[in-house]
Formats: C-alpha cells, sequence, structure tokens
C-alpha cells in the first residue's frame, strides 16, 4: 500500500520535470537554429528560456 500511495505522489513529479528538460531541449535547439540564420536577438530569447526551465545546461551559455 505504501509503494502505490509513494508511486501516485512521485510519478507527477517524474513526469513534470521530464516535461521540463524536454521543453529546455526545444529551446536550445531553436535557438541554435536562430543563431545559424544570424538571428541573435532571437536566439538569445531561446537561450535565455533554457536557462531558467535548465540552469546547470552548459550549451545555453554558448
Amino acid at each position: 500500500m505504501k509503494k502505490f500511495v509513494y508511486i501516485t505522489f512521485l510519478l507527477p513529479l517524474l513526469i513534470t520535470a521530464s516535461v521540463q528538460a524536454q521543453s529546455a531541449k526545444q529551446y536550445l535547439k531553436t535557438g541554435e537554429d536562430f543563431a545559424k540564420a544570424n538571428n541573435y536577438e532571437d536566439a538569445i530569447v531561446q537561450f535565455t528560456k533554457a536557462i531558467e526551465l535548465e540552469p546547470d545546461n552548459e550549451k545555453a551559455y554558448i
């Protein structure tokens, strides 16, 4: 019974963390695409959003 209660409360937390990580990766990819197109202002916006979601992601600081 305890395992069921733990899983019930932990599963939403794990799903939320996964969605945030995926979003950070999407922002990073979009930022890279903007930078390749010499659209640096929009690239900075995307990288900033990625950093807000994953401050430890080194790639977002490039």
